[in-house]
């Protein structure tokens, strides 16, 4: 078996016992996988899930800063900005959290050799009632180590730190299941969706009235910018296929952001007419 079917059936192994409320055990199994592969985020993840259930939101925000340190490294800092909206949602976030992450982000632009910090628990593994280690021996992620999955969004690529701070700040973290439906045809254009985790479907209506499928998307897939910047209603129905993390951001918070910062109209503007030139079917 190999180390990557391994870790799958681990995952699926701790979400079934996520599932059954089995969540001691469900953790004990997480700290043994995270001890082999401390460079998954999949099992960080699944860990800060635990620690939620159980009420720890000081250690699951702990490690979800850690798993956004590791999506930095591996290029991928939308991942990276869905941990941090989640440690926002439970009201453990500070002042100082996106400015952090948008410096990584530009450090890591210019320097490969950036790698995360370790994930150092401290003091926060005297407060677990859980009979199990507290990930306390996690060292600094090699290379190697780290489960790069993801395909980088190009929106991030051409904002200075300012931009970027902006920008993802003004990003909204949106969780839907298999069959939502996440935007409906005909629908206002008002919002872009940049797709983190998960599998999307396309749709459109046909003259007798039936949905085509036209196009499916994966991480790090964009949708919505041609609407948003023409003022077009949506062309096709989005839903999602398995259960997606998307990030949104709408066109007032764009319109507050540009207002601030012109440029980045300018470079969505750019991606918004490359796609007008080469891609008829992403007008959603």
């Amino acid at each position: 078996m190999s180390s990557e079917s391994g870790a799958v059936e681990s995952l699926e192994a701790i979400e079934d016992l996520i599932a059954s409320k089995q969540y001691g055990e469900a953790l004990r199994l997480a700290n043994e996988e995270v001890k082999r592969h401390p460079g998954d985020h999949r099992l960080l993840n699944l860990a800060a899930d635990i620690y939620l259930l159980l009420r720890k939101e000081d250690t699951a925000a702990h490690l979800l800063r850690h798993v956004a340190n590791i999506h930095v490294s591996t290029g991928a800092p939308a991942k990276a900005v869905v941990a941090l909206k989640k440690i926002q949602r439970i009201g453990r976030d500070d002042p100082t959290m996106y400015e952090s992450i948008a410096s990584r982000i530009e450090q890591e632009r210019s320097d490969v050799g950036y790698s995360p910090p370790p994930l150092d628990m401290g003091p926060l593994t005297e407060t677990v009632e859980i009979p199990v280690p507290l990930l306390s021996d996690m060292r600094v992620v090699e290379e190697k180590e780290v489960v790069d999955d993801a395909v980088p969004s190009p929106l991030f690529d051409d904002f200075s730190r300012v931009e970027l701070l902006a920008f993802i700040k003004g990003l909204q973290l949106q969780v839907f299941d298999a069959g939502d439906i996440i935007v409906a045809e005909g629908d206002p254009g008002d919002s872009l969706f940049i797709l983190t985790s998960g599998i999307v479907k396309a749709f459109v209506r046909d003259r007798d009235h039936r949905y085509r499928h036209v196009r499916t998307m994966h991480d790090g897939d964009f949708f919505g910018e041609i609407s948003i910047f023409s003022g077009g209603r949506r062309s096709a129905t989005i839903t999602a296929a398995t259960r997606c993390e998307l990030l949104e951001l709408d066109r007032p918070t764009l319109d507050t952001i540009t207002a601030a910062h012109p440029r980045v109209r300018e470079i969505m503007r750019r991606f918004y007419d490359e796609r007008v030139a080469s891609d008829r079917v992403n007008r959603f």
